[in-house]
């Protein structure tokens, strides 16, 4: 056991010289002549150009709310009933990106409100 807690002792301070080595000295700002760059002198980058073909006067910040026209992502508006037997198992398979409701309910009516079933069925019917 102590030989274990040695060998490891020697790899923690052979670590630590290697980190000493890699480390940059440090001197006293009053000591060193020359100043870090100023961020006005670099270069810009790749980010501060715009894109060609893209009207930066259009862009809102992102802080600012989207207009009230703009739906939010959020807000799903479906075309059936919040009262039809079968409202739930379209709105799962609305959620798994089958977005055509009236299709969705025929395949529903068919397989007597089975999810499973359907799923198989929209599946089967989109690879024809």
């Amino acid at each position: 056991m102590e030989a274990k807690l040695a060998k490891m002792k020697q790899r923690l301070e052979k670590a630590a010289e290697a980190q000493a080595e890699q480390a940059p000295i440090q001197s006293d700002s009053e000591s060193s002549d020359e100043e870090a760059p100023a961020l006005e002198q670099q270069p810009p980058s790749v980010l501060d150009t715009p894109a060609k073909g893209l009207d930066v006067a259009k862009l809102r910040p992102l802080d600012e709310a989207p207009p009230a026209d703009e739906p939010k992502p959020a807000e799903l508006v479906f075309a059936v009933a919040v009262d039809h037997p079968y409202y739930e198992q379209n709105r799962m398979l609305v959620n798994m990106g089958f977005v055509n409701e009236r299709n969705n309910m025929n395949v529903l009516a068919s397989c007597d409100g089975n999810l499973q079933r359907a799923i198989t069925t929209l599946v089967e019917k989109a690879s024809l």
